[in-house]
């Protein structure tokens, strides 16, 4: 259920009435129904001015909303134009490789690991399955 955070006012805008008194004897016919009209027309003034400050309230967060994305998409920017001037500077010759299993089942973290899988695998011709079982020894 959506929480209303504004009010348009007033929302009822025909409910009005002529007050009955000494003033409202001596008029014409057809008097009262002007008066309700203009009672009518005046509330229905008030609503669009109370309609224009919400709209002028959503606006005014959607600036302040907006703002704060243009300036994070601006950092972001910033952030990608430095990483794209790091790589460019980068030779892709010059990055090492790291060493790696021949075999397909060879999948470690670190270069040691990697470095007795293959020795293991190799000269006992022991599966992944076989290795990760006298390991868990």
């Amino acid at each position: 259920m959506p929480f209303v955070t504004r009010k348009v006012e007033p929302r009822y805008l025909c409910r009005g009435h002529v007050k009955q008194g000494e003033a409202t004897r001596n008029w014409p016919v057809g008097a009262e129904l002007e008066a309700a009209a203009n009672g009518a027309l005046t509330a229905s003034l008030k609503q669009l001015a109370s309609l224009l400050v919400a709209a002028e309230d959503i606006f005014a967060e959607l600036t302040g909303e907006l703002a704060g994305i243009a300036d994070r998409s601006g950092r972001l920017r910033a952030r990608i134009d430095r990483v794209e001037e790091k790589l460019a500077q980068q030779d892709p010759k010059k990055i090492p490789v790291r060493k790696s299993c021949s075999s397909l089942f060879c999948i470690s973290v670190t270069d040691v690991d990697i470095y007795y899988i293959c020795s293991f695998s190799r000269k006992r011709n022991y599966s992944r399955a076989d290795y990760l079982r006298r390991v868990e020894r």
